[in-house]
């Protein structure tokens, strides 16, 4: 179990990581 939870958090820290990326795109343009 200890090893899905892992793999779900690093799934979400890279989504979260993109749409934050992608954020700061939109307000630099």
């Amino acid at each position: 179990m200890g090893n899905a939870k892992n793999i779900l958090l690093l799934v979400f820290s890279v989504y979260f990581i993109d749409n934050m990326r992608k954020a700061i795109v939109n307000k630099t343009y």
